[in-house]
């Protein structure tokens, strides 16, 4: 089993909503019933063991406060 997920943070209106790019966090959204992943979703994820992997265009910083790879 894949144990990386991929993930794509983007700034709408000032705040960082993070979408899912692969199907296991695909999955992960639908199980929790939504469109983007929260930063306690994330950080439930990488609890369960798995990592998880940023491919983004905006600024970096915000993302390593939530545990985020880039």
């Amino acid at each position: 089993m894949k144990t990386e997920i991929i993930v794509e943070p983007k700034k709408t209106y000032g705040e960082t909503r993070i979408y899912p790019k692969c199907d296991m966090a695909k999955g992960f959204a639908a199980l929790l019933g939504q469109s983007t992943l929260t930063p306690a979703n994330i950080q439930g994820i990488i609890r369960m063991g798995f990592t998880v992997r940023a491919e983004y265009t905006e600024p970096r910083e915000e993302l390593t406060m939530l545990g985020i790879q880039p």
